[in-house]
C-alpha cells in the first residue's frame, strides 16, 4: 500500500511539473499579449476621452469576432499535440497549413464585418463624433488580424510540441515595439506626419504582423521543430484536416462568445439599477480582465496534455493529467480568490476617488460583488480545465450547448429573477452569473467522465478484437 501511493505520489508531481512547465509560458504570452491593449489605452489616454471611448467601442467590436477565431485555433494544438504523441509529424504539418487556409477565410469574412459594422453604432445611439473615430481606428487596426491570429495559430503550435518559451518571448517583444511604433506613428516622428489614433491603430497592426512572421520564421528554422512544420504539397491543405478544425474549433469559439453575451447582459441589467451600481461593477469587471487570463492558460494546457496522453494511447493516465490540473487550478484559484477578496478596497481606490460623494456606496457596493466574484474566479479555473480536457477528447459541440443553456438560463435568467423579481439587485446579477458558470461546470464535470468512460471501453473493446 505504501508503494502504491508513493507512486501515485511521483505521477501527480510528475504532471504538476510538466503541466507548470508548460502553463507558465503561456500565461506569460497571454498577459503580454493583455499588455499591448494597455499601451495603446495609455496613447489613447493622451489623444483626449474621444479617442478612448472611439477606441473601447472599436476594441469591443474586434475582440468580440476575434475571440472565436481564436477558439477555432485552439483546435491546432489539440491535433498538433495528438499528432506529436502519435509520432506522426506529417500530420502536424498538415493540421497547421490547413489551419492557415481555415484562416485566411475567416479573415477575410471578418475583415468585410468589422469595416462595416462600427457605422452602425450612430443608430445604436452613440456619439456621431466617437463613431467618427471608431471607423477611423478600426479600418487601421483591423489589418493586423490575420497576423494576430496566425500568431494564435503558432501558439498553440509550438506549446503542443512543448516549445511554449517561444510564443512568450515573441509576445514581450511585441510590447516595446508597439509603444515604440505609437510614438512614432501617433505623434510624427522622423518625417511622418501625426496620424493620432490612425497611427495607433496601424502600430497595432505592424507589430502583429511583425512578431507573427518572426514567430513563423523562428520556428521553421527551429532544430526540434522544424520536421513538424515543413511545407510542401502534401501539408498545404487537406480537407480532412481542415473540417477536424473546424468541427473541434468553432464551438470553441462559440463558447467565448456565449460567455462574452452573458457578461454583456450582465451589465445591461446593472445599468437599470443606477449609475452607481453600474459604476461598481464596472471596477470589478476591468479588475479581472488580467485575472481571468490564468483560467485561460489552464484551459489551453489541460487540452494540450489531455491530447498528447491520448497521442501516445496513455488512456488510463488522462484522469491523472486531469484531476492534477484541477488540483493546480483549485488551488491557484482559491489563493487570487482570498488575495482578490482582501484587497477590496485597495481596488476601489484605484478607480473612485475617496472625495467622491458616491464614494461610500460605490465601495459597499463594489465590496459584496468582489467577494461574489472571488467564488466565480474559482469556478472559472475549474470550468476552464474542464472545458479544455473535453476538447483535448474532441468533444465540444456538446459542451456548448451546455454553456449555451446554462450561461443564459441559470446565469442571466437567474440573475434577471434574483434581481428584479427578488429585489437583490446588483448582487443578484452577480449570483446569476455565478449560478450560470457553477451550473456548467458540474454538468460537464459529469460530460467529461461520461465520453472518458466511453472512450475507454471503445478501446478496451477494440484491444479485445485484436
Amino acid at each position: 500500500m505504501t508503494i502504491k501511493l508513493k507512486y501515485k505520489k511521483e505521477i501527480y508531481f510528475d504532471e504538476f511539473k510538466k503541466t507548470l512547465m508548460l502553463f507558465g509560458p503561456l500565461l506569460a504570452a497571454l498577459l503580454s499579449q493583455k499588455g499591448m491593449s494597455l499601451i495603446n489605452a495609455l496613447f489613447m489616454g493622451t489623444l483626449g476621452p474621444v479617442a478612448l471611448a472611439a477606441s473601447s467601442l472599436a476594441d469591443a467590436l474586434y475582440s468580440f469576432i476575434a475571440t472565436v477565431g481564436i477558439g477555432i485555433l485552439s483546435s491546432v494544438g489539440v491535433l498538433v499535440a495528438r499528432a506529436y504523441g502519435e509520432k506522426n509529424s506529417l500530420r502536424a504539418g498538415i493540421v497547421f497549413y490547413s489551419s492557415m487556409c481555415v484562416t485566411a477565410v475567416f479573415c477575410v469574412l471578418t475583415i468585410i464585418i468589422l469595416w462595416f459594422a462600427p457605422g452602425y453604432l450612430v443608430s445604436l445611439g452613440q456619439d456621431p463624433v466617437v463613431v467618427g473615430k471608431t471607423i477611423e481606428y478600426m479600418h487601421a487596426v483591423i489589418w493586423g488580424l490575420p497576423g494576430l491570429m496566425v500568431f494564435f495559430a503558432l501558439l498553440e503550435f509550438s506549446s503542443s510540441l512543448d516549445q511554449p518559451r517561444i510564443a512568450m518571448v515573441f509576445s514581450l517583444i511585441s510590447m516595446p515595439l508597439v509603444a515604440l511604433a505609437n510614438n512614432i506613428f501617433v505623434y510624427g516622428r522622423f518625417g511622418l506626419p501625426k496620424m493620432g489614433i490612425v497611427g495607433i491603430g496601424l502600430s497595432t497592426a505592424l507589430v502583429q504582423w511583425m512578431i507573427c512572421i518572426g514567430f513563423y520564421i523562428y520556428v521553421i528554422g527551429h532544430k526540434d521543430l522544424r520536421e513538424y512544420i515543413k511545407f510542401s504539397s502534401k501539408t498545404f491543405f487537406e480537407k480532412g484536416a481542415a473540417k477536424e478544425i473546424i468541427k473541434i474549433g468553432l464551438p470553441a469559439g462559440l463558447i467565448n462568445l456565449v460567455e462574452t453575451g452573458m457578461v454583456f447582459a450582465a451589465a445591461l441589467m446593472m445599468g437599470s439599477f443606477g449609475t452607481t451600481t453600474l459604476a461598481a461593477h464596472q471596477i470589478i469587471m476591468i479588475s479581472t480582465t488580467v485575472l481571468c487570463r490564468f483560467p485561460m492558460a489552464f484551459g489551453i494546457t489541460s487540452a494540450i496534455r489531455v491530447s498528447r496522453k491520448l497521442g501516445m494511447k496513455e488512456y488510463k493516465n488522462v484522469t491523472t493529467t486531469f484531476n492534477a490540473n484541477l488540483l493546480l487550478g483549485l488551488v491557484m484559484g482559491v489563493i487570487f480568490g482570498l488575495v482578490f477578496a482582501g484587497f477590496s478596497v485597495q481596488i476601489v481606490n484605484l478607480f473612485i476617488s475617496q472625495s467622491e460623494p458616491s464614494y461610500g456606496e460605490v465601495l459597499r457596493l463594489a465590496r459584496s460583488y468582489i467577494y461574489i466574484g472571488a467564488v466565480i474566479q474559482l469556478v472559472d479555473y475549474i470550468l476552464r480545465i474542464i472545458i479544455g480536457s473535453l476538447r483535448g477528447l474532441k468533444d465540444t459541440f456538446v459542451p456548448m450547448c451546455i454553456c449555451l443553456v446554462m450561461y443564459w438560463v441559470a446565469g442571466v435568467g437567474g440573475g434577471y429573477v434574483l434581481g428584479f423579481i427578488f429585489h437583490l439587485e446588483g448582487i443578484g446579477i452577480w449570483i446569476g452569473q455565478l449560478l450560470g458558470l457553477a451550473s456548467a461546470c458540474l454538468i460537464l464535470y459529469i460530460r467529461f467522465h461520461k465520453v472518458y468512460g466511453r472512450m475507454l471501453a471503445d478501446d478496451f473493446e477494440s484491444s479485445s478484437i485484436l
